[in-house]
């Protein structure tokens, strides 16, 4: 027996939608797996980025301490050059003054002494004393312009006075001290 189907064939009005929507769908979860994908990568590099950072702030704390420890240290460096240099010029300069005083008097003329000597800074020195004469006190200052150690003799004054019955002449003398002695 032979069937015949005399009825028009269904047509299926949803058929070109249902593979539109299938690919819509699968487009769909394509879509959601790549953004989930990209989202995993970018949360484990800014996981990265925070462990670097973690990384780097310790050993920037480090570093900044070590940093502090050559900034003193520095200090103590320029602290204890400038106490080595302290030192050598009062190595140079510690028989520099015995051979000043030495010379000193071995220029002072008979007739001449000193009641005060003073140094005013470190190379200025002013004597106080007497003369019998104004002519000892100029040969006296004379002999010393030609030391090694004098740079400049001044007189601040000379003047008359009676001492012990005796005329005298009372003076004060600047001394200034060559820099390189």
């Amino acid at each position: 027996m032979i069937k015949i189907n005399l009825l028009p064939p269904k047509k299926n009005l949803f058929g070109p939608l249902q593979q539109e929507i299938t690919l819509l769908i699968f487009v769909m979860i394509l879509v959601s797996v790549l953004a989930g994908l990209v989202s995993a990568y970018e949360r484990n590099k800014i996981g990265e980025i925070k462990k670097s950072i973690v990384v780097l702030e310790k050993e920037l704390a480090t570093l900044s301490e070590v940093a502090k420890n050559v900034e003193k240290l520095e200090k103590d460096k320029a602290l204890l050059l400038q106490r080595m240099n302290v030192i050598k010029k009062i190595v140079v300069d510690r028989n520099i003054w015995p051979r000043f005083f030495d010379d000193l008097t071995q220029k002072l003329p008979n007739g001449v002494w000193f009641t005060n000597l003073t140094q005013n800074d470190s190379r200025t020195i002013t004597i106080n004393g007497f003369s019998f004469t104004n002519l000892l006190l100029a040969k006296f200052m004379q002999v010393l312009e030609t030391s090694s150690f004098v740079q400049k003799v001044d007189l601040d004054y000379a003047q008359k006075v009676v001492q012990s019955e005796e005329d005298t002449v009372k003076f004060q003398i600047i001394i200034i001290l060559k820099q390189e002695m």
